[in-house]
């Protein structure tokens, strides 16, 4: 049994060594309790030093700021943060890994050259091209190395997912069996007008003129020909006033010709008719029926859609399956957000 001065004495050896403790991790060490009690800093701090962490390597903001240049410099277009960082960590990964498999990676110098050769072709000059490059650290020669790098590491990336993209004609045929319908083409049919503008003209008039272009349709005067000498449409003038395949969509350019169902107009035969536009005489053709693709006409198509689509998944589980034993193992740490 303790005496009571004992006990005090213990108790006050632990407060003392609690208080000491938090000192430590408050003021010099900034530990857990400090990133507890001042979570903003904490993170300000973390980012300050890195972006990330990945098997012991810092990933700085300096970096991530100068990956996200150069994608938006390759791609044309921003990233957003958390995304670049992301990018930046599975480059890093696929990096570290061909740096290991260096000598089983084939050499990609020519083209990395060709490659170069069409990102210079976006400058106006040899000299404009050489700036840019200085305005991002780089040089020719660096420049060059990295996409033979990147290209290497793209390599790599092949060889890890290649057994994931063997798409058989068997799969094609169960695909194209679940998607048939959603390929299947609307109903349509060739449509033809002679147009006569109604902004700033005479109602009277331009009616008239319109039907005095049905009357010599009757009396046998070619189409096209008419419509290149009347219509007032710039753009199907010139190739006998055809405006094209119009599918059977709810969207109908010219909602007052019915152009399918019952009231279809009739092909072959001309027919005038108003729009909010002006006047229009209308010459549809045959009803081109519904119909899906066949198979063999959609195989190469269906095919290549099918490998797109297992490369994006099997890159997904690539990365998916390292973040997730970077994670495991505490090798990774990300503190953008």
């Amino acid at each position: 049994m303790l005496s009571p001065l004992k006990l005090f004495a213990i108790k006050l050896a632990i407060f003392s060594g609690v208080l000491a403790y938090l000192a430590i991790d408050l003021m010099i060490w900034k530990g857990p309790v400090w990133e507890f009690v001042k979570p903003s800093e904490a993170a300000q701090r973390r980012q300050a030093e890195a972006v990330a962490t990945i098997y012991g390597m810092p990933m700085s903001r300096e970096q991530l700021d100068t990956h996200v240049a150069e994608m938006s410099w390759l791609a044309g277009k921003p990233e957003p943060e958390v995304s670049a960082c992301l990018d930046m960590l599975r480059s890093e990964i696929v990096r570290l890994r061909a740096h290991y498999n260096d000598l089983n990676l084939p050499s990609r110098r020519k083209e990395a050259e060709a490659e170069m050769a069409r990102i210079e072709s976006r400058s106006k000059s040899a000299a404009d091209f050489d700036v840019l490059l200085a305005s991002l650290g780089k040089t020719r020669a660096s420049l060059l190395d990295e996409i033979e790098t990147r290209l290497r590491e793209q390599v790599l990336l092949e060889r890890a997912i290649e057994k994931f993209l063997v798409v058989s004609d068997d799969d094609v045929d169960r695909h194209y069996e679940l998607v048939k319908e959603k390929l299947r083409q609307p109903a349509s049919r060739s449509l033809s007008h002679i147009f006569f503008c109604g902004e700033g003209a005479d109602a009277v008039a331009l009616k008239a003129e319109a039907e005095n272009a049905m009357a010599r349709l009757a009396k046998g005067a070619n189409f096209a020909s008419l419509a290149r000498e009347l219509s007032d449409d710039s753009r199907s003038a010139p190739s006998g006033g055809k405006l094209g395949m119009i599918p059977d969509s709810a969207r109908n350019a010219l909602p007052e010709l019915a152009l399918f169902g019952e009231d279809a107009a009739r092909a072959g035969v001309p027919v005038l008719r108003e729009s909010r536009w002006g006047w229009h005489v209308l010459l549809a053709g045959e009803i081109v029926p519904s119909s899906i693709p066949s198979l063999d006409i959609c195989r190469e198509s269906m095919h290549s859609a099918l490998v797109s689509a297992q490369r994006e998944l099997a890159v997904k589980a690539y990365f998916d399956a390292s973040f997730k034993e970077a994670f495991h193992s505490k090798q990774l740490q990300i503190y953008v957000r």
